[in-house]
């Protein structure tokens, strides 16, 4: 949700650096039982759309659904309370109730996305998503060319799934990324390599451990 002028400023910033912003993540929740909260959640998509383009990130990773989370004074945060929450909204909600919601919002975050330019890349993330064949399903469904999966599998196999069967699927035409937490980091040459950093830390993590992490933390 940055205005125009700060993603300018942090796009001068990372380019004198030599690197690419090449992705933004959503924290979103498109499966409330609850009209209004669909409309904020979407609304704020819409935001980070528009940020994604001002970054000229090209790529938002969404969900279908996010539980939330809960921070503590310490800095450290907890998942329980929200996913608490989370289940007493959805008591008594049939999951193809709950499906249907999630795919007419990504139909109109799609819609939108791509008058920016923008792909939207569908990450394997529960509580909705159970595997990434929900992922493809999902995607075939809402049918728009700018919607690809991006499929993280440690996620899979936390998920309980089988992540070398998805590894062995990354090629395919739906795919956007192996993971949205791949920090890439790119050569201003068309023909230059390029290098692959995977941050796994806690979303509560210190922000110092992460730019440690990464020399010039993209977000």
């Amino acid at each position: 949700d940055w205005p125009k002028k700060r993603c300018a400023d942090f796009r001068k910033r990372a380019a004198d650096a030599g690197l690419a912003i090449t992705g933004v993540a959503a924290m979103n929740d498109f499966s409330s039982p609850i009209p209004e909260k669909r409309e904020a959640e979407l609304a704020n998509v819409r935001d980070l759309i528009r940020m994604t383009s001002d970054l000229d990130a090209k790529v938002l990773r969404v969900f279908l659904a996010w539980t939330g989370a809960t921070r503590s004074e310490d800095g450290g945060g907890r998942y329980d309370l929200a996913q608490k929450i989370w289940q007493a909204t959805h008591e008594g909600i049939p999951e193809g109730q709950t499906w249907a919601a999630c795919r007419e919002c990504l139909v109109e975050a799609s819609r939108i996305a791509g008058e920016y330019g923008v792909t939207l890349a569908l990450q394997n993330h529960r509580p909705v998503i159970k595997a990434y064949t929900d992922v493809l399903r999902m995607v075939r469904e809402v049918e728009k060319p700018n919607l690809r999966a991006a499929s993280c599998c440690k996620v899979e196999v936390m998920n309980g799934g089988d992540g070398r069967r998805l590894r062995s699927l990354l090629v395919t035409s739906v795919t956007c990324s192996a993971s949205p937490a791949a920090w890439i980091r790119r050569a201003r040459a068309a023909s230059a390599s390029f290098w692959v950093v995977m941050v796994n830390c806690s979303n509560f993590c210190p922000s110092s451990r992460i730019s440690r992490a990464v020399k010039a933390c993209c977000g």
